[in-house]
């Protein structure tokens, strides 16, 4: 699973921007955009 691989900071917090864990923050940002699409639509 993505998560389990996703890189922590020194605290163990999974961080996720464009610079960490680029995956999961593509995934996400997809996400969002998908909302907020649906959002204007409705």
């Amino acid at each position: 699973m993505i998560i389990n691989d996703a890189n922590k900071n020194m605290d163990g917090i999974i961080v996720i921007s464009e610079d960490l864990n680029i995956d999961i923050f593509d995934i996400v940002a997809d996400g969002l955009d998908l909302a907020t699409d649906l959002e204007i639509e409705n």
